[in-house]
């Protein structure tokens, strides 16, 4: 899949690119035979299973600045074009508030550089060739990448958790990985971006799928017909019956 846009190099292609390609290559503005597209911002998905809150509001960004490519093509054919936004599902139990006083910093989420996979990655190839052999080190790498310490206060019993999962990660090489459905991750990364979540006051609850209600929005043609709460089944039956198709 595409990378992720929190780790992505300048030239790389992202959803923005191919939602446009798209557009451009299906509408045929001589035969007017009209078109579907269905968009996935699939790696909003991938970036909740090991619960990377900056990772997945960065691709939440960007998938609604995919969506607003087809509402500008929406706005210049209102009368022909239906676009529906929803999900099939919800992952990793993401809710607001980490304790009794609600306190969230969303400032926080700039601070983390690239993501809980690539930082496991990082760490991974750092433990290999011995380049963090000493706590001051990987403390530096993990401010660097999560902002840690150097814009987000940690405490001393939560620098003393991080620190005892270097202990016995890097120097005594017990490295047994947190594995989620698309990553393995380093545990040293996953107790860092943990204690990220906490400082921006989310919480998560799985690293998995979950029964929770999905968002649903419809602007354009016949979009009335969705007006109601339905299963999410039923979705491509109201499509069908739009596109008057058996």
């Amino acid at each position: 899949w595409l990378p992720y846009y929190i780790d992505r190099k300048p030239g790389q292609l992202g959803l923005e690119f191919m939602v446009q390609a798209g557009i451009e290559t299906l509408y045929d503005k001589k035969q007017k035979k009209g078109f579907f597209m269905m968009i996935e911002g699939a790696s909003i998905d991938h970036a909740s299973h090991p619960n990377d809150l900056a990772t997945a509001i960065q691709e939440t960004i960007e998938f609604n600045r995919s969506v607003r490519l087809a509402y500008e093509f929406y706005k210049k054919h209102p009368n022909e074009t239906l676009i529906i936004v929803t999900a099939d599902h919800e992952t990793g139990g993401l809710t607001i508030g980490q304790n009794s006083s609600l306190v969230i910093y969303p400032e926080y989420v700039n601070y983390q550089k690239i993501s809980k996979e690539a930082l496991s990655k990082l760490i991974s190839s750092m433990r290999q060739t011995g380049e963090i052999d000493s706590w001051e080190k990987t403390k530096k790498i993990l401010a660097q990448n999560t902002g840690l310490w150097d814009k987000i206060p940690v405490n001393e019993a939560e620098e003393a958790q991080l620190m005892q999962c270097y202990y016995k990660t890097i120097v005594k090489k017990n490295s047994e990985k947190e594995i989620t459905l698309y990553s393995q991750s380093e545990p040293l990364a996953a107790e860092a971006i943990a204690l990220f979540s906490k400082k921006v006051g989310v919480g998560w609850t799985t690293f998995s799928h979950t029964g929770s209600v999905v968002p649903f929005y419809a602007i354009g043609c016949e979009a009335d017909q969705f007006k109601s709460v339905n299963d999410n089944t039923d979705i491509p039956n109201t499509m069908r019956k739009v596109m008057k198709i058996k």
